[in-house]
């Protein structure tokens, strides 16, 4: 049922506001240059509350809620890109849900972003390879040289 009323909602021009910005976009626009056919997303770690933040929430984080809002976010974009490539959350990167911070994709390329904050860099690379897996060019822009991995080796 959920299914069905994103369905509805997309198809329609769904205006969709970001709750990090205040950015809107509309998804499945016709007028659109662009057709995502897939989308990287990761779980919810158990260790969510140990999350990096500015200032510390008002009230406790809570895990169940995460990853009721989180399975819901997935149902969603199931109803409007064709693929998801779900990589399994890592309980030492208690950051890891937020992947959008570890690579930006354009149509068949992939940068890896250098993670600013030490307790992040690890994870970067299951994204990386999971890019790759793919058989997106990926450039890498944590190592000195800045190489280009398009031999997906690395």
């Amino acid at each position: 049922m959920i299914q069905s009323h994103f369905r509805s909602l997309a198809s329609s021009g769904l205006k969709h506001t970001s709750t990090r910005t205040t950015t809107t976009s509309t998804f499945r626009n016709p007028q659109s240059l662009r057709n995502y056919t897939s989308v990287a997303i990761r779980g919810v770690p158990n260790s969510l509350s140990n999350a990096l933040a500015k200032e510390l929430p008002t009230d406790p984080i809570s895990f169940s809620k995460a990853v009721e809002q989180h399975d819901v976010y997935k149902e969603y974009l199931s109803c409007i890109v064709p693929r998801i490539i779900d990589i399994e959350a890592d309980e030492s990167f208690p950051d890891c849900v937020f992947i959008e911070d570890t690579a930006i994709v354009i149509d068949d390329q992939a940068v890896i972003t250098s993670i600013g904050a030490d307790s992040r860099k690890g994870e970067v690379d299951v994204v990386k390879e999971a890019l790759v897996s793919i058989g997106l060019i990926v450039t890498d822009m944590r190592s000195d040289d800045n190489s280009n991995d398009n031999d997906n080796d690395n």
